[in-house]
């Protein structure tokens, strides 16, 4: 099994210039939060993935935390990555999914289906790191600008 997939994505940008990639993956892809037995290609928030926009940046590509995973339905899960749109590689993305060129995002808006390339997960959330103090994290990096 490869770590690399070609895959497509969600894009919602979020008033403050944060922006959430939501990726849907085949349910045995995810470890749940409730699923301490991640195995060697399962992705768990905490991981960490390397990943390419070919419609933004065709070349080179951007580490970015796991936020979150979760169950769409009995054969597909979901990890989102939540990124805060600074300059660059991640400005573009949010104004790609806000279907703008103005320096602030406005009111949330989606785009879907941008294809996306992903390499990983690397990295393991440490075994004393529970599931709520890794919600609790993921809550203080959301609100703070």
């Amino acid at each position: 099994m490869s770590n690399r997939a070609i895959l497509r994505a969600t894009i919602t940008a979020f008033p403050g210039n944060h922006v959430r990639l939501r990726i849907p993956v085949a349910l045995n892809r995810i470890a749940l939060c409730d699923d301490r037995r991640t195995g060697i290609w399962k992705i768990a928030a905490g991981q960490h993935v390397r990943l390419t926009v070919p419609s933004i940046q065709w070349v080179g590509d951007h580490p970015f935390t796991v936020m979150a995973t979760g169950k769409i339905d009995s054969h597909l899960g979901y990890f989102d990555l939540t990124i805060k749109a600074q300059r660059g590689f991640t400005r573009k993305l949010g104004l790609k999914s806000a279907g703008s060129r103005n320096s602030e995002f406005g009111p949330a808006s989606s785009i879907a289906g941008i294809q996306v390339m992903v390499e990983g997960p690397y990295g393991q959330l440490p075994e004393h790191v529970s599931h709520n103090e890794m919600l609790e994290m993921r809550c203080i990096l959301w609100t703070e600008n």
